[in-house]
């Protein structure tokens, strides 16, 4: 799996800029913006004051550490995105979160056509993990930006361990199964060759 690493780790940071740290002072608006239609005049007021106030005292140090981690690291943002948005939440993720593919409810006329269809969605995310481990694809891009790509080689053979304030991640390089959850059973299926 060096191999995969080493193509990802081209693919996700050869030609990215590292994610820069926003100005203090626009961040500010943006937020005074963001929340003016939420509150009461009087509480618009006293956050423009408490605003005010922040970038005035403890912004400008808390602004300065921003500045040294992002000059320490790649992406300054990942690790605590990472603890925060997905380890810490105790919400649905695939709503709050994590992208997936959702598809309209359908109502199958037999258990085949299910079974049809779980198999098809499972074929596909197969050959897709077997592109991320063979380090075969292409890079994403918006437009001509390109994006960092480096979560996809945790995709497969990464589970999450549930602890009381923070859950973990374990990731299994070599593990090549599914897990399928019907009535509360669990049932292990090899899954990539």
């Amino acid at each position: 799996h060096n191999f995969l690493k080493q193509k990802l780790q081209t693919i996700m940071l050869s030609s990215l800029p590292k994610l820069p740290v926003p100005e203090l002072g626009r961040t500010l608006k943006k937020f005074l913006n963001t929340v003016h239609p939420l509150l009461t005049p009087e509480e618009y007021s006293h956050t423009c004051e408490v605003t005010e106030e922040f970038l005035k005292k403890d912004g400008p140090y808390l602004q300065r550490l921003l500045l040294q981690r992002a000059a320490s690291r790649d992406n300054w943002l990942s690790e605590w995105w990472l603890e925060v948005a997905y380890l810490q939440f105790r919400g649905p993720l695939p709503v709050y979160s994590t992208p997936v593919s959702l598809r309209k409810k359908e109502h199958f006329k037999s258990v085949s056509d299910l079974l049809d269809l779980a198999s098809n969605y499972l074929h596909g995310t197969g050959l897709f993990f077997e592109r991320i481990r063979r380090g075969t694809l292409s890079q994403d891009r918006v437009g001509d930006t390109p994006l960092c790509m480096r979560q996809y080689k945790s995709l497969p053979g990464t589970y999450r361990i549930p602890g009381v304030a923070v859950d973990s991640l374990r990731h299994s390089p070599d593990s090549n199964h599914i897990l399928v959850i019907h009535r509360g059973l669990f049932f292990s299926l090899n899954f990539l060759s």
